[in-house]
């Protein structure tokens, strides 16, 4: 239940996309020096996890131990991996301009941050092997070996389907990544969690008791834009809590059903009704990635959700209850920012369920106008629009932009979206 087994959100928090990756462990290390770790050692963890979860490992598992001081340098690599430089730097552009990271946020030097000062191991999806911190206060005995059962649940969730390697495919498409990376978590965490009980610890916690665990537990996120901390914070109770629902209505085969069909906003973990009753699941909705505005082009596209909503509000200082009800009606999203002319500009459109929920929003939008800065606000029909550095009838053609079809599985986003599996083909290159 501690940060150190969220190594794998680093690349979930934000959008991130696939790029050339590094010697793999195999190879001679030049920068970071590996020690294997021996399949009869992994053994008994890999059995404890098999028992738990109901289902089997297709091939071993590799492993090695990496000094403390090679952690970065690790970590470092692996973000290059998913996120090129020049990406991540547009994203931040973007995020600062909309006013959910500082100006002048660097998301990568924060990324990094974020997970070297906690990690004490992680599974790479690319290498699809598991590294262990040598001396990890959380790792091996001394924690029982929940680190190790916590990522081999991921290193046999990527042997068992692709929503693992799916997830790293991802490009611009923040919300989507938040709600598989918190399905994967939430496994791994109910896993790791009976594992415990299961070797006489204490009984697994109901979610809500380990919703407040979790947060009194985890280290302090103070200086990280809320939109990292929400979403660091927010990914494991959430993903926990659909799991053990999950888990409690089918056991393992149901666990096997979500992630052949997972969810796919954040509203649908903020809402787990809205996943997990088919009549009340709502197909999602497609706002384009690159509309075509006169004399613009876009530079980085992103959806941030209802928890997008939920942070932007709050950073607005919007009481909790506020931004909750800012939030309702989440429809879809769409982010852009713009280069027009030389100069950049950056627009998010939010689609509500009604024209009630719109103006509900861009109510509570408007109320914050002291801490809106350069941003407009408009809305029309069940869309609002916030908006920087961009005319009038550019902010008019967002805001009346077409929906493209709606998507019904994730089965479907990857038929709709060839370019996931394209990069995760390179990835494992």
């Amino acid at each position: 239940m501690s940060r150190s087994h969220s190594a794998l959100a680093l690349a979930l928090v934000l959008a991130l996309a696939a790029c050339a990756p590094p010697s793999p462990p195999d190879a001679p290390a030049t920068q970071v020096q590996l020690a294997p770790i021996a399949p009869e050692a992994l053994a008994p963890f890999v059995a404890r996890v098999e028992a738990v979860r109901g289902a089997r490992f297709t091939e071993p598992v590799r492993a090695f131990e990496i000094a403390p001081a090679d952690v970065e340098r690790l970590l470092d690599a692996e973000i290059d991996r998913f996120a090129p430089r020049e990406q991540l730097a547009a994203e931040s552009r973007l995020a600062a301009a909309l006013g959910l990271v500082p100006p002048g946020a660097d998301l990568r030097a924060l990324l990094l941050e974020l997970a070297s000062g906690s990690i004490a191991g992680m599974y790479s999806q690319a290498d699809r092997a598991f590294y262990a911190v040598a001396g990890a206060e959380s790792a091996g005995a001394a924690s029982g070996g929940s680190l190790e059962v916590h990522e081999l649940v991921h290193a046999l969730q990527d042997q068992r389907g692709e929503l693992l390697g799916a997830l790293f495919g991802l490009a611009g498409d923040d919300d989507i990544a938040f709600a598989l990376s918190a399905l994967l978590e939430g496994e791994a965490t109910w896993v790791e969690l009976h594992d415990a009980a299961a070797r006489g610890g204490p009984a697994p916690p109901d979610p809500a008791a380990f919703d407040v665990q979790f947060r009194a537990q985890i280290a302090s996120l103070d200086g990280f834009p809320r939109l990292l901390a929400e979403s660091t914070t927010a990914t494991y109770p959430l993903g926990y809590a659909l799991a053990d629902r999950l888990a409690r209505r089918g056991g393992p085969p149901a666990l096997d059903a979500a992630a052949a069909d997972p969810p796919l906003s954040s509203e649908e973990l903020l809402h787990p009704a809205q996943y997990l009753d088919a009549s009340q699941r709502t197909p999602l909705a497609q706002l384009p990635r690159a509309p075509r505005v006169p004399g613009c082009r876009v530079v980085a596209t992103n959806t941030y959700g209802e928890l997008g909503v939920r942070v932007w509000l709050l950073d607005r200082c919007a009481s909790a209850a506020a931004a909750e009800i800012g939030g309702a009606g989440w429809d879809g999203d769409r982010a852009w920012l713009l280069a027009c002319r030389g100069e950049e500009g950056a627009a998010w459109l939010v689609q509500l369920d009604e024209p009630a929920a719109a103006e509900r929003l861009a109510r509570v939008v408007r109320s914050r106008a002291a801490v809106l800065g350069t941003l407009f606000v408009e809305a029309s029909g069940r869309r609002i629009l916030l908006a920087s550095n961009l005319a009038a009838p550019q902010r008019a053609q967002l805001l009346a932009l077409a929906e493209e079809p709606r998507i019904a599985s994730f089965a479907a986003y990857l038929r709709a979206h060839p370019e996931v599996s394209a990069r995760m083909r390179e990835l494992r290159r």
